[in-house]
């Protein structure tokens, strides 16, 4: 888990998304939320320009390269039935994406299609923040005992 360096004491601070730190929270993993730097989320999925999904219900019958267990995708599956989706591990390669042309690949919207255009791959994208799933991306943290003992310090770092 994301939160799992903070909550054992091997680091002070860390950054991951809003629902990781619900997901902690509510399995008893006493972490808080500081701040964050993103109010909607850059996570994209993207689709190659010539075969672009420019809706979510489009992504029914493609093959999609994401993290599993990613909980925006659990919401936008569920949102739009995607019940037809190939889901497939996404390793951080984006050769797999790269020859299929009707794939889909998790991203960062200033990653992933930066990094293909650079390659000369037209690419299209959907936000996940557009989908209707609202979460806050960047967000620093720490330990509820940390924030405690060293409020000094977490002012400072916010």
């Amino acid at each position: 888990m994301i939160t799992g360096g903070i909550a054992s004491g091997k680091a002070d601070f860390g950054i991951s998304y809003a629902d990781d730190i619900l997901q902690a929270r509510e399995k008893g993993i006493p972490v808080v939320g500081l701040m964050t730097t993103y109010q909607r989320v850059p996570q994209v999925l993207i689709s190659h320009e010539e075969n672009a999904a420019d809706d979510f219900t489009e992504l029914n019958g493609r093959t999609l390269y994401i993290t599993p267990g990613t909980l925006y995708w659990k919401f936008i599956k569920n949102e739009y039935k995607l019940d037809g989706v190939k889901e497939m591990n996404y390793s951080g390669q984006l050769v797999n994406f790269i020859d299929d042309p009707m794939a889909v690949n998790q991203g960062y919207i200033t990653n992933e299609p930066f990094t293909l255009q650079k390659q000369n791959i037209g690419v299209s994208y959907l936000k996940v923040a557009d989908s209707g799933y609202a979460n806050y991306g960047n967000v620093l943290f720490t330990a509820e005992e940390h924030m405690k003992q060293h409020p000094d310090i977490v002012r400072s770092v916010v």
